[in-house]
């Protein structure tokens, strides 16, 4: 019986297309949020310049949010993933230049490498919890 058990969890974790698909969630997730604080990692982005607030198709300066002038690439971010990666990106060719500081200030979108860590660390501690209480019940004890 408990044999049974370890092989359930054994098969929910060795198909981890579900982990990285709810790691991609929440990294995008961090994402708008960077979006929301206009920032990130605690660092706020750099102020538009007085050439890129005159060309903003919305012209009232209290709204004004960096990088969101009509939202289509904060929404353009999107994640693939397999059994073994998750890939976060857009194909907007005017995102690496911001994220990178390439000829423009840099305003990074993607949540750092160390924050990106934690997200997927947590997110799958929370996944084999799950996975541990669906195959052994209750608490996911062994008993």
């Amino acid at each position: 019986r408990l044999q049974r058990k370890f092989t359930k969890l054994a098969s929910k974790i060795g198909n981890r297309r579900q982990l990285m698909n709810r790691i991609g969630i929440q990294i995008l997730n961090q994402v708008g949020e960077n979006f929301k604080q206009e920032g990130n990692d605690g660092e706020k982005w750099p102020a538009l310049s007085p050439f890129t607030l005159a060309r903003r198709r919305n012209k009232d300066k209290s709204t004004v949010k960096i990088l969101q002038d009509t939202g289509e690439l904060r929404r353009s971010f999107a994640r693939k993933y397999t059994n073994d990666e998750i890939r976060i990106g857009t194909q907007k060719n005017y995102a690496p230049p911001h994220e990178f500081g390439e000829g423009l200030p840099q305003r990074k979108m993607l949540p750092s490498q160390k924050l990106g860590l934690e997200i997927a660390i947590s997110v799958a501690e929370h996944y084999i919890l799950q996975a541990r209480k669906q195959s052994f019940g209750g608490s996911g004890g062994l008993a």
